[in-house]
């Protein structure tokens, strides 16, 4: 006799999609969560307190208009917490970027201790073109990496930057066309 999808043990693993903005990571990260969940199995997406994106309703949305609901917490420990009080098979997490540094080690513990399969997406790197916050790491320890591209704003060629087109310095400032375009390497101007 078969067993149904939900009785079978599940495999822990670590995907990361990275890429620039547009390129349709948060895209890529719905479709596999909606797939687990189709397999029956316990789906929680988290996102930054930082992403407020979509008003105060508790959901991440692409910039194509699609959400999914979503937990919005402030540290990677609060997301650790949380999956061992519900019991989750499959954890997503949204602009993994944002999270503390503790987010590598709070993966970490998901997949090894806990026995959990995480989907983490943001971009891998910051409008500088250095490496966004603890992705470096969390680069390293990722079991499957699907790298993203958007089209250069520019030229139309694929695109693996994130453009900043407003006049500010601080390393985070969340926004969308208003303040970001993606851009092919010969159009990136890291200095900008």
């Amino acid at each position: 006799m078969m067993a149904t999808p939900c009785s079978l043990p599940l495999q822990p693993m670590f995907e990361l999609i990275v890429g620039p903005m547009y390129a349709g990571k948060t895209e890529e990260l719905i479709r596999r969560l909606r797939r687990a969940h189709h397999a029956k199995r316990h789906v929680v997406l988290f996102k930054p307190e930082v992403d407020n994106r979509c008003g105060e309703d508790a959901c991440t949305s692409t910039h194509n208009g699609d959400r999914f609901p979503a937990e919005i917490k402030k540290t990677a420990r609060e997301i650790l917490a949380y999956v061992l009080e519900h019991d989750v098979d499959v954890i997503g997490i949204e602009e993994v970027q944002f999270f503390d540094e503790e987010i590598v080690e709070v993966i970490h513990a998901l997949v090894y201790v806990h026995r959990k399969w995480v989907i983490a997406a943001g971009l891998n790197r910051d409008y500088r073109g250095k490496a966004f916050g603890p992705m470096a790491r969390l680069l390293q320890e990722a079991f499957e990496i699907y790298p993203q591209h958007a089209m250069c704003s520019i030229c139309g060629q694929p695109a693996y930057h994130s453009q900043r087109i407003v006049p500010a310095k601080e390393l985070v400032l969340v926004g969308a066309k208003d303040a970001y375009e993606a851009r092919c390497t010969v159009h990136f101007d890291q200095d900008a």
